[in-house]
């Protein structure tokens, strides 16, 4: 079983080499690695020159964003199974080997994603295991990502049914190619760490978080239009309820696309994707208040004043379940969005 694993990457050197390492030091006999750099200038190209033999393929030219690097990669694939580790995350030792061994005992294909445990790890922080949350998972998975990307490994036939990253989305882009999995075939969560994530000031997923909540808004509202023209008795009244609830927000975003649905799903798992789509955009803009931009810093507090404030008037049980809401909305509702920077900093709840 070939294993195709895809690192995109754009001025990383600092972290390249141990990525490099985590994959080809695998043991894997079957692995095609292939690596796509976006014309890097910080000596990244003599990195990869170093370990040129180890790539089945590797370039390095200007490209147009990290989802569309990783597209690239796409169509140079050939394995039975694909994932992408970015150039600053880590394999596990062993990954590969477990994760062969999961897609063998699915005799019949019928599993199309495999998800493990990440390791989070940084400067100034312990390391924290991170991975799906088994609670409400259905519901979380339509509302956001459910688990970490890169102990994330998906069926080719997941490229070949509902196609390539959508390069429009440059933070959210694996939420959007995920959904369908959820939607309409089947995943397995194993209890294994498969990766090492960093997380550092200069990652995209901690410097510009404002930017997620706005993907993940697009893409739920991407999901909401594919239940609202299904033709799900059950999902009509709560859908049509939920669109106008997400408009009055300011979050709906008004399109044609659609995901195609295949699987069932009931009227309260829907109302509470919505409810985990918001907490996932607080999540988001909550961490965005760190940001040194004042006017990013500002809106970023103004939307999450927002969301606390409506799930705190509406959503009285999910908020008893998530404390934590109930917290930030008291500090959004007392406190300005220098002093919540401050105090995030020197004690996180979200």
């Amino acid at each position: 079983m070939r294993i195709s694993v895809i690192t995109p990457s754009y001025n990383q050197a600092i972290y390249l080499e141990k990525t490099i390492q985590s994959v080809i030091s695998q043991g894997y006999d079957d692995l095609e690695y292939i690596l796509i750099d976006g014309g890097s200038t910080d000596g990244s190209l003599e990195i990869i020159k170093k370990y040129e033999g180890y790539f089945t393929f590797w370039v390095s030219e200007k490209d147009n964003g990290q989802s569309h690097a990783i597209n690239k990669g796409f169509e140079k694939a050939t394995g039975d199974i694909i994932t992408w580790l970015n150039s600053d995350d880590q394999l596990m030792p062993n990954a590969l080997n477990s994760i062969a061994k999961e897609f063998e005992k699915d005799t019949n294909k019928e599993v199309f994603v495999v998800h493990g445990k990440t390791i989070l790890f940084g400067e100034n922080m312990q390391d924290k295991e991170f991975g799906a949350s088994q609670t409400d998972f259905v519901e979380r998975s339509l509302a956001g990502l459910p688990f970490p990307q890169p102990s994330s490994f998906f069926r080719k036939e997941l490229i070949e049914n509902y196609g390539f990253l959508k390069q429009d989305f440059h933070f959210g882009m694996d939420y959007e190619f995920f959904v369908p999995v959820f939607l309409n075939e089947k995943s397995i969560y194993v209890d294994d760490i498969f990766s090492k994530y960093l997380y550092h000031t200069e990652s995209k997923s901690l410097t510009q978080q404002s930017g997620f909540a706005r993907d993940y808004a697009k893409v739920f509202s991407k999901v909401l239009r594919s239940f609202e023209q299904s033709n799900a008795p059950n999902h009509r009244e709560i859908v049509k309820q939920t669109i106008s609830k997400f408009r009055e927000l300011g979050f709906y975003t008004e399109g044609k696309d659609i995901f195609e649905i295949k699987n069932s799903f009931t009227a309260k798992q829907l109302h509470l994707s919505f409810c985990y789509n918001l907490l996932n955009q607080l999540i988001f803009y909550y961490e965005a208040i760190e940001t040194k931009d004042k006017k990013e810093q500002f809106q970023s507090w103004q939307q999450v004043k927002k969301i606390t404030s409506y799930l705190v008037q509406n959503e009285s049980d999910f908020v008893t379940k998530h404390p934590e809401i109930q917290q930030v909305y008291k500090r959004s509702k007392f406190l300005n969005p220098t002093i919540m920077s401050l105090l995030r900093r020197v004690k996180k709840v979200l």
